[in-house]
């Protein structure tokens, strides 16, 4: 190989292994020729600052040559022109800030650290990223990857970041060899919903889903192991995701079935778990599940009697000690099973609490509208209604939030789980001025419901879910963003 000479070294290949806090003139001076330097380079084996971060803004890898990434600190690659053949990490994190800045066709190999993705644009990359276990993907931007390989066994973490996240796809197919665990979600609560909408196999595979995020799974899954639910939830993004022969166990946390269909194994419940259904979404288990059902189970959202919840073929699909354990929208001790192995609800249930807002104006808001304001507090009777609030309290404390995370702001409120109804309509507005709302972000039951950007932490605190819109500061000069609450078919309240 031909060498290269500087002041203070002659090299082969390239290795910074530190900065101390305080750049010298001749690093600086280093740095300013990294990108002309690295097409006669076969490696460059690290950069790993040992205060802040470096981002490369110029070009890496105009004659190809390979990138690694070690040590804890943050690499931040900007240019569009990249051309280096692979990136590799093994600690710390790497931000792809610009779409061409993890170059086309390319390779990843993710051993260790994390891959953060931050590019403007909802990007797609086809770039060949083999995930090693214990690695990170982030995406602070909606971000589909199709050609990511995850590992066969073991784990990988999905949103450990210390920055809002939004959504992320994985469109290739898994083939897994064992159980593969899978976190989403770490220390920052606003967490993007991670979707794998491929096609995951193996004869010996299985998913645990951790952590406080939301995993959706939209391919028509085969692998046979167990399906275990112990942390935030499990959402199906189509019909037919759960694999048949999978058996299902949920600690506390949550399996969301939304408004598919779907068969699986039989059922474990080991906590405090939930079931949710959405309108016409129904769940097969196969009968004579384990008997040491040691938690409780809630059947939430949309459920029908007769139709939403089955157990096996016959009222044996379950022992009455199980069935003793389920509550509907949290009413306990009138479920059962009928002759076809459907779960019913008593007549008693049938008729769910009113929770609509004519039932809470009745006590809170009788002699105005959903646009006034009943007790002069300042908060609308709409939104006071979705906040949790009532005519005896001043709600002004319980209004939205706004903050910010890097270049992103973050508009936060605590929404209560009784106003989520098909009467009860949010939109999260965002304009530049007060005359106009051009951007409008819709509210749902979930992230999974909600618009890009939007995150739903159900169940925090107990009884309400946060809601958080994450949006960036640029372009623009200011920014105004406000809560709607549209009642139907009375007038909205902002």
């Amino acid at each position: 190989m031909e060498q290269l000479s500087f002041p203070f070294c002659s090299l082969s290949s390239l290795r910074i292994i530190g900065v101390l806090a305080g750049v010298s003139p001749l690093f600086s001076e280093f740095l300013s020729c990294f990108s002309r330097i690295f097409s006669k380079i076969s490696e460059i084996e690290g950069l790993t600052p040992e205060t802040g971060g470096q981002t490369l803004s110029g070009v890496v890898g105009t004659g190809g040559g390979n990138l690694s990434k070690v040590g804890g600190a943050d690499l931040i690659l900007t240019n569009a022109a990249n051309a280096y053949n692979t990136l590799n990490i093994s600690a710390g994190r790497v931000f792809i800030a610009n779409i061409g800045a993890l170059p086309t066709n390319k390779t990843v190999a993710l051993a260790g650290g994390s891959l953060n993705f931050n590019a403007a644009g909802n990007p797609t990359f086809s770039n060949a990223i083999t995930v090693s276990s214990g690695a990170n993907i982030a995406a602070r931007v909606a971000t589909t990857l199709s050609g990511v390989t995850l590992p066969g066994s073991g784990s990988v973490i999905f949103y450990n970041d210390d920055a809002a996240t939004l959504g992320l796809t994985i469109t290739k197919n898994q083939i897994l060899s064992g159980t593969l665990s899978i976190q989403v979600g770490g220390t920052n609560l606003t967490v993007g919903t991670a979707t794998l909408s491929g096609i995951i196999s193996g004869a010996s595979g299985a998913i645990t889903k951790i952590g406080s995020g939301t995993l959706i799974l939209s391919g028509a899954n085969t692998y046979t192991g167990v399906t275990t639910v112990n942390g935030g939830t499990l959402k199906l993004g189509a019909s037919n995701c759960l694999p048949n022969a999978s058996a299902v166990s949920i600690a506390a946390a949550r399996l969301d079935v939304g408004t598919f269909n779907d068969t699986a194994g039989t059922l474990a419940v080991t906590a405090a778990a939930t079931i949710n259904v959405g309108s016409g979404g129904t769940l097969a288990f196969a009968g004579g599940s384990p008997a040491d059902w040691t938690g409780t189970l809630n059947i939430t959202g949309a459920f029908v009697s007769n139709a939403s919840i089955r157990f096996g073929t016959s009222g044996a699909g379950l022992t009455p000690a199980q069935v003793g354990l389920i509550s509907i929208n949290g009413v306990s001790g009138a479920a059962s099973l009928n002759s076809s192995g459907y779960l019913t609800a008593a007549s008693a249930l049938r008729a769910l609490p009113d929770t609509s807002y004519t039932s809470w104006a009745s006590t809170n808001a009788s002699g105005t509208t959903s646009a006034q304001d009943q007790d002069n507090d300042g908060v609308l009777n709409a939104v006071e209604y979705v906040l949790g609030g009532d005519v005896l309290t001043n709600d002004l404390s319980k209004l939205p939030v706004i903050s910010s995370s890097g270049e992103n702001i973050l508009f936060t409120f605590q929404r209560t789980q009784t106003s989520i109804n098909a009467t009860t309509a949010l939109l999260i507005q965002v304009g530049t001025t007060l005359h106009a709302w051009p951007d409008n972000y819709t509210v749902g039951a979930d992230t999974a419901t909600s618009s890009d950007g939007v995150t739903v932490l159900k169940g925090f605190p107990a009884g309400f879910d946060t809601v958080t819109l994450s949006v960036p500061k640029a372009p623009d000069l200011q920014k105004f963003i406000r809560l709607n609450v549209n009642i139907t078919p009375l007038l909205n309240a902002q």
